[in-house]
């Protein structure tokens, strides 16, 4: 995931190349700063170049909020993405929404 981190943008790893796929698996907290989609960058370990998977959770409200993301390999082609709503301190109420979406690579 591209991610901003002290004002600049930098790249988040879900996800560790060269282990085995039955123990990828991955959460992390953090702050949706405006809309409602969460592109992940998907990149190919043959070289054949990467593309984004978005997604856009439908309930979802915009303006900031906290989400959890929680990804694991299904199988050697394909990514299980759920997102979690955490909300925004006072300011949003958490809904604890589950979104989940699976990602061919």
């Amino acid at each position: 995931m591209k991610v901003r981190r002290q004002g600049e943008e930098s790249y988040q790893a879900l996800l560790d190349a060269g282990i085995n796929w039955y123990e990828a698996q991955n959460t992390m907290e953090f702050y949706l700063l405006e809309g409602r989609a969460v592109e992940i960058l998907i990149t190919s370990l043959t070289g054949k170049g990467s593309r984004i998977a978005r997604i856009v959770p439908e309930e979802l409200q915009e303006g900031i909020t906290r989400l959890r993301i929680q990804v694991e390999m299904k199988d050697e082609t394909h990514l299980q993405v759920e997102l979690e709503d955490l909300g925004f301190g006072s300011f949003r109420t958490a809904t604890h929404h589950i979104w989940k979406e699976e990602i061919e690579l």
